[in-house]
């Protein structure tokens, strides 16, 4: 039953959280927000950004303990050095399902090879590559697709 529970949040969510949601109209986080407020979205969206008090006319939060309300959906937009941390504080708020944007792990170098063995073991989801779309809920299910072939 939590599966299917957690499955319904991430593809029916009643509220989402964009962690690295940005002003700047160059940014993935703006472009995300900015499709989530365009298709109408009638949940409530918390985009987090530590140094923006709003953007898109949507209050934003400094951080992600800074919401009280149950989240349903986060997706994270943030450079991989901040990545794992996210993650946890996701996972501490009760966050069951999160989509990871990202690049910069194992094309980068060492570094970028650690953070993405760590995140891969830590959290049982696979790697797609340079560009990589993932989605993981419930440290179970995971769904992936990649701009690169």
């Amino acid at each position: 039953m939590e599966k299917n529970i957690s499955m319904q949040k991430l593809f029916e969510p009643k509220s989402i959280a964009i962690i690295g949601a940005s002003s700047n109209q160059g940014k993935v986080g703006y472009k995300i927000l900015n499709n989530i407020k365009s298709a109408g979205f009638k949940g409530n969206v918390y985009p987090i950004n530590p140094k923006a008090d709003e953007i898109l006319g949507y209050h934003c939060y400094h951080s992600i303990s800074k919401i009280s309300d149950q989240i349903d959906l986060a997706i994270i937009v943030v450079p991989k050095r901040f990545t794992l941390d996210t993650i946890e504080e996701l996972l501490a708020q009760n966050v069951k399902s999160i989509i990871l944007i990202t690049a910069g792990f194992k094309e980068t170098g060492e570094e970028g090879k650690v953070i993405s063995r760590t995140t891969y073991y830590k959290y049982s989801y696979g790697s797609y590559g340079k560009g990589s779309f993932k989605t993981f809920t419930d440290n179970e299910y995971w769904l992936g697709a990649s701009s690169s072939n």
